[in-house]
Protein backbone atom coordinates (compact mmCIF):
# COMPACT_ATOMS: atom_id res chain seq x y z
CA UNK A 1 0.00 0.00 0.00
CA UNK A 2 2.85 2.39 0.81
CA UNK A 3 4.42 1.84 -2.62
CA UNK A 4 1.15 2.60 -4.38
CA UNK A 5 0.65 5.71 -2.27
CA UNK A 6 4.15 6.99 -3.12
CA UNK A 7 3.53 6.17 -6.79
CA UNK A 8 0.29 8.19 -6.78
CA UNK A 9 1.78 11.18 -4.96
CA UNK A 10 4.82 11.22 -7.25
CA UNK A 11 2.63 10.94 -10.34
CA UNK A 12 0.48 13.87 -9.22
CA UNK A 13 3.56 15.98 -8.45
CA UNK A 14 5.14 15.32 -11.84
CA UNK A 15 1.86 16.13 -13.60
CA UNK A 16 1.63 19.44 -11.71
CA UNK A 17 5.24 20.27 -12.61
CA UNK A 18 4.53 19.51 -16.27
CA UNK A 19 1.62 21.96 -16.27
CA UNK A 20 3.54 24.57 -14.27
CA UNK A 21 6.62 24.53 -16.52
CA UNK A 22 4.46 24.55 -19.65
CA UNK A 23 2.79 27.72 -18.39
CA UNK A 24 5.76 29.59 -16.93
CA UNK A 25 8.91 27.95 -18.26
CA UNK A 26 12.00 27.01 -16.26
CA UNK A 27 12.74 30.17 -14.31
CA UNK A 28 13.82 29.17 -10.79
CA UNK A 29 16.74 26.69 -10.72
CA UNK A 30 17.39 27.20 -7.00
CA UNK A 31 14.98 27.18 -4.04
CA UNK A 32 15.75 30.86 -3.47
CA UNK A 33 15.89 33.99 -5.59
CA UNK A 34 19.09 35.49 -6.92
CA UNK A 35 17.76 38.78 -5.56
CA UNK A 36 18.70 37.42 -2.13
CA UNK A 37 22.32 38.45 -2.60
CA UNK A 38 23.77 37.11 0.68
CA UNK A 39 22.25 33.68 0.15
CA UNK A 40 23.11 33.55 -3.56
CA UNK A 41 26.76 34.50 -3.04
CA UNK A 42 27.12 32.18 -0.03
CA UNK A 43 25.81 29.35 -2.19
CA UNK A 44 28.30 30.23 -4.95
CA UNK A 45 31.16 30.19 -2.46
CA UNK A 46 30.08 26.79 -1.11
CA UNK A 47 29.93 25.32 -4.62
CA UNK A 48 33.39 26.56 -5.59
CA UNK A 49 34.80 25.43 -2.23
CA UNK A 50 33.45 21.93 -2.84
CA UNK A 51 34.94 21.72 -6.33
CA UNK A 52 38.24 23.11 -5.07
CA UNK A 53 38.49 20.50 -2.30
CA UNK A 54 37.76 17.65 -4.72
CA UNK A 55 40.14 18.95 -7.40
CA UNK A 56 42.98 19.54 -4.96
CA UNK A 57 42.90 15.86 -4.09
CA UNK A 58 42.28 14.70 -7.66
CA UNK A 59 44.93 16.89 -9.33
CA UNK A 60 47.39 16.90 -6.41
CA UNK A 61 47.67 20.69 -6.41
CA UNK A 62 46.74 23.49 -4.03
CA UNK A 63 45.65 25.75 -6.90
CA UNK A 64 43.38 23.67 -9.15
CA UNK A 65 41.77 26.68 -10.87
CA UNK A 66 45.00 28.50 -11.70
CA UNK A 67 45.29 29.16 -15.43
CA UNK A 68 42.25 27.04 -16.27
CA UNK A 69 39.92 27.90 -19.13
CA UNK A 70 36.67 26.96 -17.41
CA UNK A 71 33.31 25.98 -18.86
CA UNK A 72 30.38 25.66 -16.46
CA UNK A 73 27.34 23.72 -17.66
CA UNK A 74 23.97 24.73 -16.25
CA UNK A 75 25.17 27.65 -14.09
CA UNK A 76 21.79 28.88 -12.89
CA UNK A 77 20.76 32.47 -12.46
CA UNK A 78 23.63 34.48 -10.98
CA UNK A 79 27.29 35.20 -11.70
CA UNK A 80 28.80 34.46 -8.31
CA UNK A 81 30.45 31.15 -9.26
CA UNK A 82 32.15 32.61 -12.33
CA UNK A 83 33.46 35.65 -10.46
CA UNK A 84 34.79 33.49 -7.62
CA UNK A 85 36.54 31.10 -10.02
CA UNK A 86 38.20 34.02 -11.79
CA UNK A 87 39.20 35.44 -8.43
CA UNK A 88 40.85 32.12 -7.58
CA UNK A 89 43.05 32.15 -10.64
CA UNK A 90 41.02 30.91 -13.61
CA UNK A 91 42.25 32.30 -16.93
CA UNK A 92 38.71 32.50 -18.34
CA UNK A 93 35.15 31.43 -17.55
CA UNK A 94 32.11 30.75 -19.73
CA UNK A 95 28.70 29.68 -18.45
CA UNK A 96 26.46 27.72 -20.82
CA UNK A 97 22.79 27.01 -20.26
CA UNK A 98 19.64 26.04 -22.06
CA UNK A 99 17.70 28.93 -20.58
CA UNK A 100 18.68 32.65 -20.43
CA UNK A 101 18.54 32.72 -16.63
CA UNK A 102 21.56 34.93 -15.88
CA UNK A 103 20.96 38.62 -15.42
CA UNK A 104 23.35 41.50 -14.84
CA UNK A 105 24.08 41.90 -11.12
CA UNK A 106 22.73 44.87 -9.19
CA UNK A 107 24.75 46.97 -6.76
CA UNK A 108 23.68 44.88 -3.76
CA UNK A 109 24.91 41.69 -5.41
CA UNK A 110 28.27 43.23 -6.38
CA UNK A 111 28.68 44.59 -2.84
CA UNK A 112 28.00 41.16 -1.35
CA UNK A 113 30.34 39.48 -3.82
CA UNK A 114 33.13 41.91 -2.93
CA UNK A 115 33.08 40.51 0.62
CA UNK A 116 34.20 37.13 -0.74
CA UNK A 117 36.56 38.12 -3.57
CA UNK A 118 39.58 40.40 -3.77
CA UNK A 119 38.54 41.81 -7.14
CA UNK A 120 34.82 42.55 -7.49
CA UNK A 121 35.40 43.81 -11.08
CA UNK A 122 35.95 40.14 -12.01
CA UNK A 123 32.19 40.10 -12.50
CA UNK A 124 32.82 41.97 -15.78
CA UNK A 125 34.83 39.00 -17.07
CA UNK A 126 32.08 36.45 -16.49
CA UNK A 127 30.81 35.33 -19.90
CA UNK A 128 27.46 33.65 -20.49
CA UNK A 129 25.89 31.90 -23.47
CA UNK A 130 22.59 30.08 -23.84
CA UNK A 131 21.15 27.80 -26.51
CA UNK A 132 17.62 26.38 -26.34
CA UNK A 133 18.89 23.13 -27.90
CA UNK A 134 21.81 22.92 -25.44
CA UNK A 135 24.17 21.92 -28.22
CA UNK A 136 27.63 22.09 -26.62
CA UNK A 137 29.25 21.64 -30.03
CA UNK A 138 28.40 25.29 -30.68
CA UNK A 139 30.97 26.22 -28.02
CA UNK A 140 33.91 25.18 -30.18
CA UNK A 141 34.48 28.79 -31.19
CA UNK A 142 34.62 29.80 -27.51
CA UNK A 143 36.90 26.98 -26.40
CA UNK A 144 38.81 24.89 -26.02
CA UNK A 145 38.35 24.44 -22.28
CA UNK A 146 40.69 22.76 -19.83
CA UNK A 147 38.20 22.39 -16.96
CA UNK A 148 34.48 21.61 -17.19
CA UNK A 149 32.44 22.04 -14.00
CA UNK A 150 28.80 21.55 -13.19
CA UNK A 151 26.66 21.72 -10.06
CA UNK A 152 23.46 19.65 -9.99
CA UNK A 153 22.82 20.21 -13.71
CA UNK A 154 23.74 17.01 -15.56
CA UNK A 155 20.61 15.31 -14.25
CA UNK A 156 18.53 17.89 -16.15
CA UNK A 157 20.15 17.32 -19.55
CA UNK A 158 17.92 15.54 -22.06
CA UNK A 159 20.92 13.77 -23.61
CA UNK A 160 23.94 13.76 -21.26
CA UNK A 161 25.70 11.22 -23.47
CA UNK A 162 25.73 13.69 -26.36
CA UNK A 163 26.83 16.52 -24.07
CA UNK A 164 29.81 14.49 -22.86
CA UNK A 165 30.69 13.36 -26.37
CA UNK A 166 30.79 16.88 -27.82
CA UNK A 167 32.46 18.84 -25.01
CA UNK A 168 35.07 21.10 -26.65
CA UNK A 169 38.01 20.24 -24.40
CA UNK A 170 41.67 19.96 -25.24
CA UNK A 171 45.04 19.24 -23.72
CA UNK A 172 48.45 20.81 -23.88
CA UNK A 173 51.92 19.71 -22.87
CA UNK A 174 51.37 20.24 -19.16
CA UNK A 175 47.83 19.14 -18.31
CA UNK A 176 44.81 17.10 -19.29
CA UNK A 177 41.29 18.42 -19.64
CA UNK A 178 39.33 17.72 -16.45
CA UNK A 179 35.66 17.26 -15.61
CA UNK A 180 34.25 17.92 -12.13
CA UNK A 181 30.49 17.48 -11.92
CA UNK A 182 28.16 17.06 -8.97
CA UNK A 183 25.00 15.19 -9.94
CA UNK A 184 21.76 15.06 -7.97
CA UNK A 185 20.23 11.68 -8.82
CA UNK A 186 17.10 11.88 -6.72
CA UNK A 187 13.65 13.33 -7.37
CA UNK A 188 13.53 17.12 -7.52
CA UNK A 189 9.93 17.41 -6.33
CA UNK A 190 10.33 19.28 -3.07
CA UNK A 191 7.15 18.04 -1.37
CA UNK A 192 8.31 14.42 -1.43
CA UNK A 193 12.10 14.43 -1.82
CA UNK A 194 12.74 14.21 1.92
CA UNK A 195 10.64 11.11 2.54
CA UNK A 196 10.92 9.33 -0.83
CA UNK A 197 14.08 10.61 -2.58
CA UNK A 198 13.98 7.88 -5.26
CA UNK A 199 10.36 8.53 -6.20
CA UNK A 200 11.14 9.25 -9.87
CA UNK A 201 12.33 5.66 -10.32
CA UNK A 202 8.90 4.23 -9.49
CA UNK A 203 7.52 4.89 -12.98
CA UNK A 204 7.86 2.83 -16.17
CA UNK A 205 9.75 4.53 -18.98
CA UNK A 206 6.68 5.09 -21.17
CA UNK A 207 4.83 6.89 -18.37
CA UNK A 208 7.82 8.99 -17.37
CA UNK A 209 8.20 10.11 -21.00
CA UNK A 210 4.56 11.17 -21.04
CA UNK A 211 5.24 13.38 -18.02
CA UNK A 212 8.25 15.09 -19.67
CA UNK A 213 8.86 18.78 -19.12
CA UNK A 214 12.00 20.88 -19.63
CA UNK A 215 14.30 20.18 -16.69
CA UNK A 216 12.75 16.90 -15.57
CA UNK A 217 15.43 14.61 -14.04
CA UNK A 218 16.73 12.24 -16.71
CA UNK A 219 17.15 9.22 -14.35
CA UNK A 220 20.64 8.47 -15.70
CA UNK A 221 22.60 6.51 -13.08
CA UNK A 222 26.31 6.82 -12.14
CA UNK A 223 27.23 3.63 -14.01
CA UNK A 224 25.80 5.12 -17.17
CA UNK A 225 27.74 8.36 -16.78
CA UNK A 226 30.93 6.33 -16.39
CA UNK A 227 30.12 4.43 -19.60
CA UNK A 228 29.43 7.68 -21.48
CA UNK A 229 32.75 9.16 -20.32
CA UNK A 230 34.75 6.07 -21.28
CA UNK A 231 33.14 6.00 -24.70
CA UNK A 232 34.10 9.67 -25.21
CA UNK A 233 37.74 9.02 -24.30
CA UNK A 234 37.78 10.18 -20.67
CA UNK A 235 39.97 8.28 -18.22
CA UNK A 236 40.81 8.16 -14.49
CA UNK A 237 37.07 8.32 -13.79
CA UNK A 238 36.10 8.59 -10.13
CA UNK A 239 32.58 8.50 -8.70
CA UNK A 240 32.40 9.85 -5.16
CA UNK A 241 29.05 9.29 -3.39
CA UNK A 242 28.01 12.38 -1.44
CA UNK A 243 24.69 11.16 -0.07
CA UNK A 244 23.38 7.61 0.16
CA UNK A 245 20.48 5.58 1.57
CA UNK A 246 20.26 1.84 2.33
CA UNK A 247 19.63 -0.25 -0.78
CA UNK A 248 16.83 -2.12 0.94
CA UNK A 249 13.35 -0.74 0.40
CA UNK A 250 14.23 1.29 -2.70
CA UNK A 251 12.18 1.06 -5.93
CA UNK A 252 13.15 -1.44 -8.61
CA UNK A 253 14.82 0.32 -11.53
CA UNK A 254 16.31 -2.13 -13.97
CA UNK A 255 19.50 -3.64 -12.58
CA UNK A 256 20.65 -0.42 -10.92
CA UNK A 257 21.24 -0.06 -7.19
CA UNK A 258 19.60 3.16 -6.04
CA UNK A 259 21.54 3.71 -2.83
CA UNK A 260 23.48 6.71 -4.22
CA UNK A 261 21.38 9.88 -4.14
CA UNK A 262 24.08 12.46 -4.94
CA UNK A 263 27.58 12.01 -6.32
CA UNK A 264 30.61 13.85 -7.63
CA UNK A 265 32.19 12.62 -10.85
CA UNK A 266 35.78 13.44 -11.78
CA UNK A 267 37.52 12.47 -15.02
CA UNK A 268 40.35 13.42 -17.38
CA UNK A 269 40.61 13.58 -21.13
CA UNK A 270 44.29 12.93 -22.02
Amino acid sequence: MRSWFLFAVGLATLAINKIRYAAHGYIQPKPFSSADAPRAVAYGVSVVDKWETALREYLKTDTPFAGQRILELGPGSDMSVGAILLDRGAASYLAFDRNPLMTSPDDAFVAELSKHTQFAPKIDEVRFKHDSTFNVATLSANGPFTLVVSQAAFEHFDDPQSVIKHLPTTTNDSRSAVLCAEIDLKTHSRPIVDWDPNNIYRFPEWLYRMLYYVGIPNRVRPEQYVAFLREAGWTDIQVKPLRTVPSEGQPQFGSYDLHVLECLILARRP
